[in-house]
């Protein structure tokens, strides 16, 4: 007598093949949650370096036109002075984590909070800001921070008109 051939998948064959692919899916949902993490982080400290970037073209483009400059409160304070007699200051405030600008008489506004916003957490915070003026150099100093991500940006400003 012929032994009969069963045709399909005995139970232990499902169950094996089962467990396989969702060994298989796991480790694919985990490389995709990590990759995920990655990349936002990512987004974040390149919205982080942006933000430094911009406020430090901020800081400079005044200070390049400049003829004198006065630095007061131990560096945390810049008075820049054009040619034609108006000024502006920056000024760091460590208490409130900003930095604020002033032209002439006018009030006091804090630079960060007019940056544009790529991303709905709030504005970044400003850790240090120093500067320091050689010669007819300014160095700038740079710690910005937002949530777990911190940037140091450091520059040395040419001020073109400087002593004109």
């Amino acid at each position: 007598m012929k032994a009969r051939r069963s045709k399909g998948f005995t139970l232990v064959e499902i169950l094996i093949a089962v467990l396989a692919s969702a060994i298989v899916i796991l480790a694919a949902a985990t490389c995709l949650v990590i990759g995920h993490r990655i990349l936002g982080k990512a987004w974040r400290m390149t919205i982080l370096q942006r933000d430094a970037a911009l406020v430090m073209d901020m800081l400079v483009r005044p200070v390049k036109e400049c003829t004198s400059t006065e630095i007061h409160e131990g560096g945390r304070t810049i008075i820049v002075s054009d040619r034609f007699g108006s000024w502006q200051s920056f000024s760091f405030r460590p208490e409130e984590n900003e930095i604020y600008r002033q032209f002439e008489e006018q009030e006091p506004y804090p630079m960060l909070q007019s940056l544009p916003r790529l991303d709905t957490t709030g504005p970044c915070r400003v850790e240090n800001l120093i500067f320091n003026v050689q010669e007819n150099r300014l160095e700038i100093y740079m710690e910005l921070k937002k949530d777990d991500l911190i940037t140091h940006l450091a520059s040395t400003v040419t001020m073109r008109n400087y002593g004109l």
